[in-house]
């Protein structure tokens, strides 16, 4: 059974269609608590390509959803050493976050992908997953970060 996120924006691509989020330098995190990726994720992560045209992942851009435990102010991942910004997802009272990556490595990274139907389209018939590492700032103060394997799926929204 698939698991579809909540986002708020529906359709394919999701948000601002030509927003790039630039990669940044990996951010350290001194105050940061290791802890299992179950203690802050409550539901399976969802991460799937997120270009205008389904199937087609040349634009090199990934959304990532997390659904947390706990409510939090602000939640970053990285992926391939690049660091990008998840939002809060609205209603979802700090618990839900969406952010997006370009470029995220579908054409050259850990995430690349080799086109499995007609027309140079990627369906998903191989598995491909990457490593996604999670800062989480709660409310409390206290930052947790956490590392945990993330299946790619072919379509986003």
């Amino acid at each position: 059974m698939a698991v579809l996120p909540f986002i708020a924006t529906a359709g394919c691509g999701g948000g601002n269609a030509d927003q790039v989020d630039e990669p940044t330098t990996p951010g350290e995190q001194p105050n940061a608590t290791a802890v299992d990726a179950d203690d802050l994720i409550r539901r399976k992560p969802y991460m799937g390509v997120a270009c205008r045209t389904p199937n087609h992942f040349a634009c090199d851009r990934i959304g990532l959803a997390i659904y947390l435990r706990e409510p939090a102010q602000r939640v970053e991942a990285q992926i391939d050493g690049r660091d990008f910004e998840l939002k809060e997802n609205d209603l979802s009272q700090g618990r839900d976050f969406t952010g997006y990556l370009q470029p995220a490595g579908l054409l050259d990274g850990s995430l690349e992908l080799s086109p499995d139907a007609s027309n140079g389209r990627w369906i998903g018939r191989e598995h491909v997953s990457t490593v996604v590492t999670l800062w989480v700032d709660h409310a409390d103060g206290e930052m947790r970060t956490t590392e945990l394997e993330i299946g790619l799926n072919a379509g986003w929204g």
